[in-house]
């Protein structure tokens, strides 16, 4: 009896130990789900273009990454290896962001062909990636469909615009991405 007592709180035990080792495990990836503002860290140019990554949940291996930069967006695969973010895109560049400190991720992006891609330095805005401040897009279109006069646009946070050479434009967290 002593013995089916000693089992049974070892087997309790190892999974406690196991349970408790994957919450922390899970609350160790959680700093990394949300919105992230960067630019490109070159220090022989303006800050310029800004860069955002969403992510939304890391408890699987690989996970999605939401890739938005001023031209346009894309979906990456991303990974998390120790202290380091892994994304990799269908055109075959990867990039590598380093956790440093609270809130900051700073990598660079190796091209398909082996050579050195743009560096970055990304800042966490919010846990919620889908927080994005809602600061809408200010843009000129020129020559619309709807008139074809060049003018000065404002479009709210998601909203879309149809480009006049085709194609559709939705404004994300204040810049326009090309949806096609």
């Amino acid at each position: 009896m002593h013995r089916i007592r000693q089992r049974a709180l070892s087997l309790a035990l190892a999974g406690f130990l196991l349970a408790a080792q994957t919450g922390a495990s899970r609350a160790a990836e959680s700093w990394l789900n949300g919105y992230w503002e960067g630019h490109i860290a070159d220090p022989n140019r303006d800050v310029g273009d800004s860069y955002q990554i969403r992510i939304k949940n890391t408890s699987d291996g690989t996970f999605p990454v939401e890739w938005i930069n001023p031209n346009s967006g894309s979906i990456g695969r991303a990974k998390l290896e120790g202290q380091a973010l892994i994304i990799s895109f269908t055109n075959g560049n990867t990039t590598t962001l380093r956790r440093e400190g609270d809130g900051n991720l700073v990598g660079t992006t190796m091209l398909r062909n082996g050579q050195k891609g743009n560096s970055f330095w990304f800042t966490k805005k919010s846990a919620n990636a889908d927080e994005a401040g809602g600061k809408g897009c200010d843009f000129t279109a020129y020559g619309s469909r709807s008139g074809g006069v060049d003018a000065a646009r404002h479009i709210s946070d998601g909203g879309e615009w149809q480009a006049l050479g085709g194609g559709v434009l939705r404004c994300r967290n204040g810049a326009m991405i090309r949806l096609d």
